[in-house]
């Protein structure tokens, strides 16, 4: 996972939203959904590591998206939303 404060680009590998939204895409993974997809969500998925939901300071402050923030580096939580925590995945 992306260190919270970065000084370059080269220095962000996989966000908390790559994670939830897109994955690795590498040739081997087009078109496989982000590993949100199978995880219920909450924690890492929801709120940044200042304990603010993702969605709503993104909104708030639109510019983070754009910023070397580990948590917002070209994320969109502002338009998808967050990944809040959903037990029925694992227990119906």
């Amino acid at each position: 996972m992306a260190k919270k404060s970065n000084t370059s680009p080269d220095q962000i590998d996989m966000t908390p939203f790559m994670f939830a939204a897109a994955g690795e895409k590498d040739a081997k993974n087009l078109g496989v959904p982000g590993c949100g997809g199978c995880h219920p969500g909450g924690g890492g998925l929801e709120f940044d590591r200042d304990g603010q939901r993702y969605d709503q300071r993104l909104a708030a402050d639109p510019k983070l998206a754009t910023s070397l923030d580990g948590d917002y580096f070209k994320s969109k939580w502002d338009k998808t939303g967050v990944v809040e925590a959903d037990c029925f995945i694992c227990h119906l």
